[in-house]
């Protein structure tokens, strides 16, 4: 009786585990290999542009993981996505300056406290010219731009919080004019008229200056954010870095000192970082937005939208 319990209980295993088997082949490998997504692999970013999870880092610490799921900035449509070869490991990127033969980028490196700028040729950026423009104390750069016949940086100390702002030779990269600013400047463009306009690190003040240097006027200003780069686009000042919300593209009346209107900047680089918190420019008609270290960077590029005209996202006191 025992021996035929037992012969009817391993007929029976047998029977479930084939069972079991039939089931396994009839479903697929791609269901039984499914797995739920972790947090960390749920949040990493897609190229701007594309709907995806805000990064993990920004749902604990910044306001934008409450802004709607979307990438890319407001008004415009990507269009590029690549890394720039650079000769200088691990230094920030801070100021970009696209022209119709070169990127200009400008970097610092705080472990050696130097300031620098690279030109590349468009064509095949692995090829270009590198120059220290700043050292210690005055080493921490903010901004590049193009004026009329140079480029601009400003080079801030921290420790002595004032700002050299730099005229940049574009062929040679050596500095043709230079003063000094009791302010921490993190960004400076040059008007059509040869006037310079900056701003402080905390935002509350803007500045005109003379091409001479001289101070024409300071004023309050209530921007709350930092700027990390500008470009001059019909008249205005296009000025890109981030307020409490996230990132942001304002759009400044150099004439009255005033903000005209502020486009709201979803998109992020591989490493959570906003698209407007590196260097910045805008040529024939397109955004260029480099981002990240020297050695891990990117740049965006995006146009405007066909429905939308550039009067209206880039207004101009001069109309």
């Amino acid at each position: 009786m025992k021996k035929s319990c037992l012969v009817q209980l391993i007929l029976f295993g047998v029977l479930v585990v084939a069972l079991a088997m039939g089931i396994k082949r009839f479903l697929g490998p791609k269901f039984s290999s499914l797995k739920m997504a972790t947090p960390e692999k749920a949040a990493v970013s897609a190229q701007a542009g594309d709907a995806h999870p805000v990064p993990a880092e920004k749902q604990r610490s910044s306001p934008t993981a409450t802004l709607p799921v979307q990438r890319g900035i407001e008004g415009l449509v990507p269009q590029l996505r690549l890394s720039l070869p650079l000769p200088w490991p691990g230094a920030r990127i801070q100021g970009l300056v696209v022209s119709e033969k070169y990127y200009y980028v400008a970097a610092q490196d705080g472990a050696q406290q130097k300031a620098f700028i690279y030109r590349m040729l468009r064509t095949q950026p692995g090829k270009g010219q590198l120059r220290v423009i700043s050292q210690g104390p005055f080493f921490e750069v903010g901004s590049l731009v193009k004026g009329r016949q140079a480029l601009w940086t400003a080079v801030a100390s921290s420790e002595k919080s004032q700002t050299l702002l730099l005229m940049i030779d574009p062929v040679y990269l050596g500095t043709l004019r230079s003063f000094l600013v009791n302010d921490y400047i993190t960004a400076v463009a040059e008007t059509e008229d040869g006037h310079l306009y900056g701003f402080n690190d905390r935002l509350t003040a803007i500045y005109e200056w003379a091409p001479t240097g001289e101070e024409i006027r300071r004023k309050p200003f209530a921007g709350g954010g930092y700027y990390y780069d500008i470009a001059v686009v019909r008249g205005s000042l296009v000025c890109a870095g981030v307020d409490p919300q996230g990132g942001v593209l304002d759009v400044i009346d150099p004439g009255t000192l005033t903000l005209l209107v502020r486009h709201r900047c979803l998109g992020f680089s591989k490493d959570g970082q906003p698209l407007t918190t590196g260097g910045f420019d805008v040529q024939d008609g397109t955004f260029y937005f480099l981002v990240g270290l020297s050695n891990a960077n990117e740049l965006f590029s995006f146009g405007l939208k066909k429905d939308i005209p550039w009067p209206a996202y880039i207004p101009s006191a001069r109309e």
